[in-house]
């Protein structure tokens, strides 16, 4: 698996939204919106485990 950092992203996008959107494209362990870790809130930042064909294909 490919560790891959998602930025720029909606405060409304969850880690639903990013499992299924890199789900259409290749096998993914994790998908997760990155939180602050004081106050919890949700960044604007993500990282997702993808398979080493999906990072190919996203050009990793």
């Amino acid at each position: 698996m490919t560790n891959i950092f998602v930025g720029n992203l909606s405060f409304d996008t969850t880690d639903s939204d990013l499992q299924t959107t890199f789900s259409a494209y290749g096998a993914v362990e994790r998908a997760s919106v990155v939180r602050d870790r004081d106050s919890g809130q949700q960044t604007r930042m993500a990282m997702s485990n993808v398979s080493a064909f999906l990072a190919e294909k996203l050009g990793m």
